[in-house]
């Protein structure tokens, strides 16, 4: 599916919105995390990859039940993605949810019902039809609103789906994030390269054609 541009009246930055850093901040941030040496002091690995977790579940159904009042009117669902949604896998401390929303009237209509509750919009991130949130307290999360159909929605449940199905798949999975996680513990753009791989090659198998896979591609490299 070609990305697509949506004409929003909420604009990341906009109210709510945290500001972003400055280009120069986040380029010595990334050396310091790869050179940690130099930043002096003790330094908390950037990538910590965990055991799966059996709270994660009860975590998702916490948020769950906090955010679901606000967009109900205006959303689908909201469904439990990423590693933290599959039993057996090995992910980072992290929840993901989508919101699902059927076209911009009803995004930008949850944008501003997050926002009224204190998440900051993020925009896009550079995946078309997947709108990122920051903020909403613990347990600790990341809150995307997508439009149904789109990539980054797709992308997340087919996922999802067949790691749920293939435990053996989602063991080995949750090896190479571990080893990714050992090898490159102060350099996430490594540590998400490797992950792409692994995903893009699973994306393949499940049928998403060669122009998909070069977006998915794209993407998680931004």
């Amino acid at each position: 599916m070609a990305a697509q541009s949506w004409n929003l009246n909420v604009q990341a930055g906009h109210q709510c919105a945290l500001p972003h850093p400055g280009h120069a901040d986040h380029a010595h941030r990334g050396y310091l995390q790869e050179h940690p040496e130099e930043a002096g002091g003790d330094v908390t690995p950037v990538v910590q990859v965990w055991p799966y977790d059996a709270d994660w579940p009860l975590h998702f159904q916490t948020l769950k039940e906090r955010i679901w009042p606000v967009v109900a009117e205006h959303a689908l669902s909201i469904e439990h993605v990423g590693s933290t949604a599959v039993p057996g896998l090995a992910a980072k401390d992290i929840i993901d949810l989508d919101v699902v929303v059927l076209g911009a009237e009803k995004l930008q209509a949850c944008i501003q019902a997050l926002c009224a509750q204190g998440y900051s919009y993020e925009g896009e991130r550079g995946i078309a039809g997947r709108h990122a949130f920051v903020g909403g307290g613990a347990p600790r999360h990341h809150l995307y609103v997508c439009l149904l159909g789109t990539l980054g929605l797709r992308n997340h449940l087919a996922v999802r789906d067949f790691l749920r199905l293939h435990p053996l798949r989602a063991k080995s999975y949750g090896e190479l994030k571990m080893a990714l996680a050992k090898e490159h513990p102060f350099a996430p753009a490594k540590y998400g390269a490797g992950k792409t791989a692994y995903l893009v090659e699973l994306l393949k198998e499940l049928g998403f054609d060669e122009a998909t896979l070069d977006e998915v591609t794209r993407s998680n490299a931004e």
